[in-house]
């Protein structure tokens, strides 16, 4: 029996609840009740596990960044990602910030939902809309076709007025929709526009991808987690997020 693990235990609890205080204002909401916990073992599988058992509906967590590194041995914060059934939102210490009114205030301008018309994407877009009205900002919508489509006007017309029409018309009250569609791979063209436009925030949907060929190289969604200058939440689709709540 290791006599000190509850003393390493009760030190990361301690050194966590400063961290936090620090962080807070001098005087907290009443709905900003928090607690820290430390838990020795595997990151991926306690995380997701605590998650479950507290019923949590967002996973935050932030990425070292090792793109090179991840390719081929993957992260934490991937496998995390491919398996919690609630989002997860990454961060990244090197990220473009978000300016808020005043220090520690939360201030998206711009915020991206990939939306391929899956359960996955639609995931994305919930999230994405839900934040996108409680800032106020501009959601961009983005589809991505394949590099051989058709590249007719009324052909991308139409997808682009099927994207914007997904949104809720009382949300639209309060966001900027922004609807494009992109030819090419997926993560390459999210990355472009998320670049082009400035976002501050990507929402992707998870696909449950199979296979060798994930397994050496990942998903769409742990290219974008690799490389994006900006923090990234990842949705499980959500049938999957309800059945898990039942």
């Amino acid at each position: 029996m290791d006599y000190h693990a509850g003393e390493k235990r009760q030190a990361a609890e301690d050194q966590l609840r400063a961290l936090v205080q620090s962080l807070m204002p001098e005087e907290p909401e009443p709905w900003r009740d928090w607690e820290g916990v430390a838990i020795e073992g595997d990151p991926i599988i306690d995380v997701i596990a605590e998650a479950g058992r507290r019923n949590a509906d967002l996973i935050i967590l932030e990425s070292r960044r090792r793109p090179l590194g991840a390719a081929l041995l993957g992260s934490t914060a991937e496998a995390i990602c491919r398996d919690a059934l609630c989002p997860v939102l990454v961060l990244h210490r090197d990220e473009r910030e978000w300016q808020g009114e005043q220090e520690g205030g939360l201030a998206p301008r711009r915020i991206l939902a990939a939306q391929d018309f899956s359960p996955a994407g639609d995931a994305a877009l919930a999230f994405a809309t839900v934040l996108a009205a409680e800032y106020l900002t501009e959601l961009h919508l983005l589809h991505v076709v394949p590099e051989n489509y058709p590249e007719t006007p009324p052909g991308f017309e139409f997808i682009e007025r099927q994207l914007e029409e997904m949104v809720p018309g009382e949300a639209r009250l309060w966001c900027t929709v922004k609807p494009a569609v992109r030819s090419g791979r997926p993560a390459e063209e999210i990355l472009t526009l998320a670049e082009e436009r400035e976002i501050d925030l990507i929402c992707l949907g998870r696909h449950r991808e199979e296979g060798e060929w994930r397994e050496v190289f990942g998903t769409n969604s742990d290219f974008v987690l690799r490389q994006a200058k900006c923090p990234v939440l990842v949705a499980p689709p959500l049938g999957r997020q309800r059945t898990a709540r039942q």
